[in-house]
């Protein structure tokens, strides 16, 4: 029991860490992208966007998806750190200027293009270098438990690079400046990690073992493979939508959105830090491993249920306070999109547990199929109803790919007791629903309130959580000594 404690202490410390990267950085881009579109104009605007696109896009090739490669196999044996990431960076090198090169080329082949974002595709591109470097590095700081070191490069980097460039906006107003900054501190962040790396971790040099290369390799296509088919299942409803009904459609669909992309933040900070967890778990002790997955999927239900209910029934308060009334229409979406952060959260929950069962080909395969009915869906139920079809469709692909991914796990990891750790936090989170729906008329804060209570109430007369696992909430909170709490 004690060892888990200092498992779940772990989990609940680097997921801390890893969220407030997961926050930090999309503020810090917040902040740029402000900063850019009102003193740019909407011209030079327009062609960061366009340039932080091909960006994004050249970025999941560079690194080939050999992130998540490191991620597991340095959990499962430390040794190995410095021969893996000697041959990943040497691999990222060769990816990310192949890369660059090719965004490059892009770039001066299509004339309508001017020679200021010809030349400024050229700089942002070899920025893939320092990128690619700094997400390997990153992965081995999260396999051994170290993610505070890529907090502080984080924060130091993108600090430094909110102040360069408000001074560069200020004084120059020059577009190529921005993106030269954007790219210098790219290569600013690459110095802290390595300087982190070698100086609390271990020393590490680029080399080429073709073995270990070709392992690697052959390991981490899956992974880019996996990525990339995910992009297109998260993109699909605003691309289809965007063509059949148009750019306003896109903006009312994508406010109701923004809901299950915040949730998104979490999961993947609970996800990266679980899986060399449970990676190390799998070639060590299956009931370890099955034991922290029962107690991570029954905690995730658990609270993904409030979140869900606190959203729907505040989605007007929260509509008109962040988009205005001019996405009223929003609303009615919003209580339809919400419920993709059940579906799509406990389905990236399950494909990080395949991951670490080296089962990552049925991942692909399942986003694959459920890729191809998502689209099918998009085009047919958004022709028939718009963005409400967009947004029906959606769900129902997420649900379908939850369905799947949950019966491949029963059915290969029979010993997860199902009944305890699946089936009664959802019965316990649909009761909660129930009851915020028969509170209704109350004030909605009490409502709220009460409902929780309740909620809280049932999970204990269904024996989902017990006194001790309060305890042990609480210890993970406020950091209390382990031997204060009696387990039995």
């Amino acid at each position: 029991m004690q060892e888990k404690i200092l498992i779940l202490k772990s989990i609940f410390k680097n997921s801390t860490i890893m969220l407030g990267i997961k926050i930090f950085m999309p503020i810090t881009s917040l902040i740029i992208i402000a900063l850019l579109s009102r003193i740019l104009g909407v011209k030079e605007f327009g062609m960061f966007i366009t340039l932080g696109a091909y960006y994004g896009v050249f970025r999941i090739i560079s690194i080939f998806g050999i992130d998540t490669f490191l991620t597991r196999e340095v959990s499962c044996d430390k040794s190995n750190i410095s021969i893996l990431l000697g041959n990943a960076c040497f691999i990222g090198l060769i990816s990310s200027i192949c890369c660059a090169i090719a965004m490059s080329l892009i770039f001066f082949c299509i004339p309508e293009y001017s020679y200021q974002i010809k030349l400024a595709a050229i700089i942002m591109a070899f920025s893939l270098l320092p990128g690619t470097l700094i997400s390997y590095i990153d992965s081995v700081f999260i396999a051994i438990g170290k993610i505070e070191y890529s907090f502080f490069a984080v924060l130091l980097r993108e600090s430094l690079k909110i102040i360069l460039m408000l001074f560069v906006l200020l004084y120059y107003k020059n577009f190529l400046l921005v993106i030269i900054v954007m790219s210098l501190t790219s290569f600013l962040g690459l110095f802290l990690n390595l300087f982190f790396l070698n100086k609390f971790v271990i020393k590490y040099k680029i080399c080429f073992i073709k073995n270990i290369s070709k392992k690697i390799l052959k390991t981490s296509f899956i992974f880019v493979s996996i990525a990339a088919i995910s992009n297109i299942f998260l993109v699909t409803d605003i691309i289809v939508l965007s063509k059949i009904r148009g750019d306003q459609a896109v903006g009312i669909y994508s406010a109701a959105c923004k809901f299950v992309a915040l949730s998104f933040f979490f999961f993947e900070s609970i996800g990266s830090i679980l899986l060399p967890i449970i990676s190390k778990m799998w070639q060590e002790s299956i009931l370890k491993f099955t034991k922290i997955i029962e107690i991570t999927l029954k905690y995730f239900l658990i609270f993904i249920f409030i979140f869900i209910i606190f959203v729907y029934f505040f989605s007007d308060k929260i509509i008109y306070i962040i988009f205005g009334n001019n996405f009223s229409e929003s609303i009615f979406l919003l209580h339809i999109t919400i419920w993709n952060t059940l579906f799509l959260g406990g389905s990236y929950f399950i494909s990080r547990v395949l991951l670490a069962m080296h089962m990552q080909k049925y991942d692909f395969f399942f986003l694959s199929i459920v890729s191809i009915v998502n689209l099918i869906l998009n085009i047919w139920f958004t022709v028939l109803w718009g963005y409400t079809g967009t947004a029906i469709a959606t769900v129902i692909s997420g649900l379908l790919l939850l369905m799947i991914n949950s019966y491949f796990l029963y059915k290969n990891i029979f010993f997860v007791n199902i009944q305890q750790n699946f089936l009664k936090p959802i019965i316990a989170g649909l009761l909660l629903f129930v009851l915020y729906l028969f509170f209704i008329k109350i004030n909605p804060y009490i409502d709220f309130l009460l409902s929780i209570f309740i909620y809280l109430f049932i999970l204990i007369i269904l024996k989902i959580v017990d006194k001790s696992e309060f305890l042990l909430l609480k210890n993970l909170i406020f950091n209390k000594r382990e031997e204060k709490i009696n387990l039995k």
